[in-house]
């Protein structure tokens, strides 16, 4: 995940910036609980070390992650971009999926995978990330391409109901750096030399 956050920061024109909004859902059970919020709070501090400014990177969790303030999130971001900017949108807990519309599983009214793409399209900035990380998260890729617009999916369809475990290892991912496996050369059989016989 950092190389991908790194990557985009990289990217971006000199006076672009790069903005998060990062939303932890319900966690259905206790067990989900301190794991989601250990995932949310490690991506959220990766977040800020590519952001460059703190402020660029809303946390939304527990209460404060409802449908209203995600949306009053989202819409307040277009008074502070411009095209050469980037939003990423990352999304960690439950998803759902009934044969007809994605739904990430939040307090109160559920966040649909189309009603999160028209609050994205009416953002001006022309570069987006959105990292569903859910279950059920397949059913949200047609509703969220769009022009300009990355989107990363824990499952392939939405029929895939099982809590995931991509938040998890791309959280982990973040802190740990990367192994190195040494690799070690066998030497080669020793060859019985093939006699030629000399010139004369």
């Amino acid at each position: 995940m950092v190389a991908l956050l790194t990557l985009f920061a990289a990217a971006l024109p000199s006076q672009a910036a790069l903005h998060y909004v990062i939303v932890q859902g319900l966690p259905g059970e206790p067990r989900y609980e301190e794991r989601f919020s250990e995932e949310t709070s490690k991506i959220a501090e990766a977040a800020r070390a590519t952001a460059g400014d703190a402020k660029r990177v809303h946390l939304l969790k527990d209460r404060g992650a409802t449908l209203e303030k995600i949306a009053e999130t989202l819409t307040a971001l277009k008074n502070n971009l411009n095209a050469d900017d980037t939003v990423a949108v990352i999304l960690v807990g439950h998803g759902s999926y009934d044969g007809s519309d994605y739904k990430f599983n939040i307090p109160g009214p559920d966040l649909t995978g189309s009603r999160l793409a028209s609050l994205m399209d009416a953002l001006p900035a022309e570069r987006q990330l959105v990292v569903n990380a859910t279950s059920s998260s397949g059913a949200s890729m047609d509703a969220l391409q769009g022009k300009g617009r990355i989107v990363i999916t824990a499952t392939k369809s939405g029929r895939e109901r099982n809590a995931t475990v991509f938040s998890r290892y791309w959280a982990e991912s973040v802190f740990e750096p990367p192994r190195l496996t040494r690799t070690r050369t066998k030497p080669s059989p020793c060859r019985k030399p093939i006699n030629t016989p000399t010139p004369r």
